[in-house]
């Protein structure tokens, strides 16, 4: 009986070895003849053109360069602001980024400068009595 069971062994293997060389000189055959043959997909002809394409993302944007503005400390008060460039918008070398209003500056310098040019009480008195006062006599 082991004699019988090896013979059927030996015949299902021959015939699973059969059907797999025909199986693949199918598919070998197949591939040959459909080379010539397109695909059935959807082709379009390549132009030269413009291409858009929009993205809607979200994120942060930071600037590259940032400088923190202070006021002067020499204004000695109240501060207001008459111009300002709008956050955010690019600015160049030299271009003024605020104005502040110089109301108050500009009347305590005339103040200061009317005061410095009129010549003051001490310093008139002073010059006069100089030249009255009497000198000394020495002794000999």
């Amino acid at each position: 009986m082991s004699r019988l069971s090896f013979l059927t062994s030996r015949r299902a293997l021959a015939v699973v070895a059969v059907i797999v060389v025909l199986v693949a000189g199918a598919a070998v055959a197949m591939n040959a003849l459909g080379r010539g043959t397109v695909p059935n997909a959807t082709t379009v002809d390549v132009t030269q053109g413009e291409f858009i394409d929009y993205i809607q993302i979200r994120g942060d944007i930071r600037p590259a360069k940032s400088i923190v503005l202070a006021a002067p400390l020499q204004s000695g008060g109240d501060l207001q602001i008459v111009k300002l460039v709008k956050n955010g918008a690019a600015v160049k070398k030299g271009e003024i980024v605020v104005e502040f209003d110089a109301t108050q500056l500009t009347q305590r310098l005339a103040s200061a400068s009317r005061i410095s040019r009129r010549p003051s009480a001490r310093s008139s008195s002073s010059r006069r009595s100089s030249g009255s006062t009497p000198r000394s006599r020495r002794r000999r």
